[in-house]
């Protein structure tokens, strides 16, 4: 095909290439239909009941809300933005808002899974130091002679022929959520401060967290 072809070709329109991916209309965004929510006359049909539950299933897994909705039917045809619409669409549903709310409950109560302790591992994992689960000599202590707050830290405790294996989560990482909950950062960018902003910061940190997990 000639350039001068090619030009006079028109272009398509992108409506025409998202119609072609199978992105309903009424499903691109905030204008998708109403969906049934239990509440009042509004009953859910057992097929919809199916479907919501499915999803919340899957949500509760690892709170992935596009993979949740695709399980549970929308799919989209892989298109990750219509999956994201379709799981906003779905949580923003009083019915679901409810089940998940049910269930976070239950494994709260289940686990012990508290706001604190949770930022209290993260803690341990900030400030791990590996040296003290070695002896003099240097080989690893028995679990039961390493410091709890170390242990709590560890990934792996692992006996082989080589001796024992033993490894630490991510201090990088971990440091960063405290950084992030202590209010040291900006924007997801490091924001240096002084020892007693740094101190105020953790201060505050500790008040916020503390009213958290009531």
């Amino acid at each position: 095909m000639s350039d001068e072809k090619a030009k006079k070709r028109p272009a398509k329109k992108s409506a025409g290439r998202k119609r072609k991916l199978g992105i309903p209309r009424d499903e691109k965004g905030p204008e998708m239909p109403p969906l049934p929510t239990g509440e009042g006359g509004d009953l859910i049909p057992l097929s919809m009941l199916l479907r919501y539950n499915t999803f919340v299933e899957v949500y509760m897994q690892d709170l992935d809300g596009p993979a949740a909705a695709a399980a549970a039917g929308w799919d989209c045809k892989g298109n990750k933005k219509a999956q994201a619409a379709h799981a906003r669409w779905l949580l923003a549903n009083p019915y679901i808002r409810t089940r998940i709310e049910q269930q976070y409950r239950a494994i709260m109560a289940k686990t012990n899974a508290t706001v604190e302790r949770v930022w209290e591992e993260i803690s341990y994992a900030a400030f791990a130091d590996p040296v003290e689960a070695y002896d003099e000599d240097g080989n690893v202590l028995p679990p039961a002679q390493i410091p709890e707050r170390l242990r709590r830290a560890m990934t792996k405790y692992k006996e082989g022929e080589h001796g024992v294996e033993i490894a630490f989560g991510s201090k990088d990482a971990a440091l960063e959520k405290l950084m992030r909950l202590h209010r040291m950062t900006d924007n997801d960018k490091m924001v240096l401060v002084n020892g007693e902003e740094f101190l105020r910061a953790m201060e505050e940190g500790r008040e916020r967290a503390a009213g958290r997990s009531k």
